[in-house]
């Protein structure tokens, strides 16, 4: 039998028990000397008279913020109780019965994070938020929570809380450049605080949870369900009944749209995506503190862009376009335009809108063939085709034009001629998966439905997320991130956030390599027969070797390419999905080829792999060139899959004609 020794363990919990009593008597002096000097020590302001300064690629000043001067304040009379309501219920419905810190909110967040194994719930009160706001960096230190708990407490014991109720309603951030709830009424609504309604006052505050998320340009309907959980938590709480929420959610919120004034290229688009990307990076805006924020701008690029832009697409009327440069290397955003529009708070076509792909699509398709087993000299049918399938249901896409080789045709040729038979049999026969794969490497989302279609672009993507694509293949398969700040420094010098670039191996690079040289297919007229490639019509305009892919909708028209780390992306169409017409849809690649041959680029290193071979190929049968056969390009191979038989010593000439429908099986140039 063992014997339990009671003195050992009573005299180890004593010893737990003074521990504690001493660590909570230390800390209590500890808090109370703090509080001390909190209420003793000079009262600290509500507003901060300081602007960001932001710079572009040379650490020259572009612009500053003008917040505190176009900032309208209101006093804590004049907002609706159920705007009151809904900010307390929404972010801290103790207020009035804490001191600055709510404990017990505080309790039940650690244990939820801890639960849960990560950062899942806040407890920060509104004195807290606005401390932090007011006063501090965002980054995330001990340092950093101490001042924070002290400032709190100088808040609480200087003002009443209605004072800080006001304060903090005036300088919450609603994105767009816009602080307080006065200045978001007017911006949003046409209105004043006074007269919000019930569905209007929830609607404007569920925004500033998450500015980018909750942006009612551009996710109305999660603004929407963010006000249904505010509703519900104050029908909860007794505050409004079930018909009030019912009406409140059913009410009509008329978003005004912003007025737009003259303003620099900066300003009208690129400024906001800077603002996007310092609140996703760093979790808050920095407007308004003082910072100075160093931006990837180019000037000297974004006139290049707008001097393509103005000639272009300004003769058709309600037309718009977007254009993004974007360095491969170092994922810098040097130039953008969204729209025809200048002024503050635009709509930014190119990072915002989700338009159809088209055949630019295709380079990612080939890819994946490429990694399935197919070279450049990979031969398929061209001709009118039927795809039949299991579930009863055919596709019969079409060449531009109805025009088809009737012959089979090279993977070169399909891509300089962007054929559409070639596109959809390479998807059937590689499968969906592997296409899905390869668009997912390439940082494009996944199709909802696994349909042949998707070989010719039917699937939507940003011009950011296209330029992006193709950045990857310019920079020989290596990582690129997108982006347009490059570091973050306090009004004293101290930098709180810096891009890191990443150069890690993410496409094959052997494959990669050969894929940007069949890129350069579409400026090559030697692959011009039955379709004219694709860039035939720029191709006076072009002075050096170019990479690129057309797509062209009934809707949109995109030109994407690069000549070496430079990638230009351009985007035309209109905003209701409108038709374009045969001049419209040639504009992207005018505008494309303005703007790249316009660029400087760095000489990059273009050595090719050790295990690639450059062949010469007769384009019509993708063997090897012998004269006297078709026209003679240049291709590379993996070595060992390179073509090892000689052309036919023989020119056959045919006429290319629309044919009838031929229900021939795709399929039937493999059977004996």
């Amino acid at each position: 039998m063992y014997h339990i020794n009671y003195s050992f363990h009573w005299r180890t919990l004593q010893k737990i028990g003074i521990l504690l009593t001493v660590i909570s008597i230390l800390g209590s002096l500890f808090l109370s000397c703090v509080y001390f000097m909190a209420i003793t020590s000079t009262k600290p302001s509500l507003f901060i008279a300081s602007n960001s300064s932001y710079y572009d690629h040379d650490n020259k000043i572009i612009s500053k913020t003008q917040l505190l001067q176009n900032r309208k304040t209101l006093k804590i009379a004049d907002v609706p109780p159920i705007a009151i309501n809904s900010v307390l219920v929404s972010e801290d419905r103790n207020f009035f019965h804490h001191h600055g810190f709510d404990l017990k909110r505080l309790g039940s967040a650690i244990l939820v994070n801890l639960t849960k194994g990560q950062y899942a719930q806040g407890a920060s009160t509104i004195t807290q938020q606005l401390a932090k706001n007011l006063y501090l960096s965002q980054e995330k230190t001990l340092s950093r929570k101490i001042k924070e708990a002290y400032l709190t407490m100088k808040l609480e014991s200087s003002y009443k809380k209605s004072k800080i109720l006001e304060a903090y309603l005036n300088t919450i951030y609603f994105g767009h450049g816009i602080y307080g709830l006065e200045t978001a009424a007017n911006t949003f609504l046409g209105k004043e605080t006074k007269q919000l309604t019930i569905g209007e006052s929830t609607f404007l505050l569920s925004i500033p949870a998450n500015p980018s998320i909750y942006d009612p340009y551009i996710h109305f309907s999660s603004v929407k369900k963010r006000q249904q959980r505010i509703l519900s938590a104050l029908e909860k709480n007794k505050l409004i009944n079930s018909n009030t929420v019912k009406n409140a959610m059913n009410e009509s919120i008329k978003l005004k749209p912003i007025i737009h004034t003259s303003n620099s290229s900066f300003t009208s688009y690129f400024q906001q995506s800077v603002q996007k990307e310092i609140t996703e990076s760093i979790g808050q805006s920095v407007n308004n503190n003082g910072s100075k924020i160093y931006t990837t701008f180019n000037p000297t690029i974004q006139n290049q862009i707008d001097q393509a832009f103005d000639p272009y697409i300004k003769p058709f009327p309600n037309l718009q376009a977007s254009v993004i440069v974007l360095d491969s290397q170092t994922g810098n955003v040097l130039g953008m335009t969204g729209g025809r529009e200048k002024g503050q708070f635009l709509f930014n076509r190119a990072v915002a809108s989700k338009r159809q792909v088209g055949s630019t699509i295709k380079p990612i398709l080939y890819y994946s063939a490429l990694e399935n087993g197919y070279t450049p000299s990979t031969m398929l049918q061209s001709k009118p085709t039927t795809f039949h399938f299991e579930d009863g249901d055919t596709y019969s896409p079409k060449n531009s034009g109805h025009l088809y080789a009737h012959d089979q045709i090279s993977l070169a040729k399909a891509i300089a001629v962007s054929d559409n038979i070639f596109a959809v049999k390479t998807q059937q026969a590689i499968g969906a998966d592997e296409f899905i794969k390869a668009q997912k490497l390439f940082y494009l989302t996944a199709p909802k439905n696994k349909l042949p279609s998707m070989a010719l672009g039917t699937q939507d993507a940003s011009l950011l997320d296209m330029t992006r694509a193709y950045a990857l293949i310019a920079n020989n398969g290596k990582d690129v991130t997108p982006h347009f700040v490059s570091e973050i420094k306090t009004q004293s010098g101290k930098s709180i956030y810096k891009r890191k670039v990443d150069h890690k191996q993410r496409l094959e690079k052997d494959q990669t390599v050969i894929l940007k040289q069949l890129m350069n297919g579409m400026f090559n007229t030697n692959f011009s027969s039955y379709l004219p490639v694709t860039g035939t019509s720029i191709i006076p305009e072009l002075s050096k070797d170019y990479y690129g892919k057309t797509g062209t909708t009934k809707t949109d028209s995109w030109m994407v390419g690069f000549h070496s780390n430079i990638v230009v992306g351009v985007w035309v169409g209109y905003d209701h999905s409108k038709n374009l017409s045969a001049e419209e849809s040639t504009l992207a690649k005018k505008v494309w080829a303005s703007v790249i041959t316009n660029l400087s680029d760095k000489k990059v290193d273009s050595k090719i792999p050790k295990d690639i071979v450059k062949v010469a190929v007769d384009e019509k049968t993708g063997l090897l060139y012998k004269e006297g056969c078709g026209e003679k390009v240049s291709l590379y191979f993996r070595q060992g899959t390179q073509p090892t038989k000689p052309c036919i010593n023989k020119k056959k000439t045919k006429k290319h004609k629309k044919e009838k429908q031929d229900n021939t099986p795709w399929y039937s140039q493999y059977l004996p």
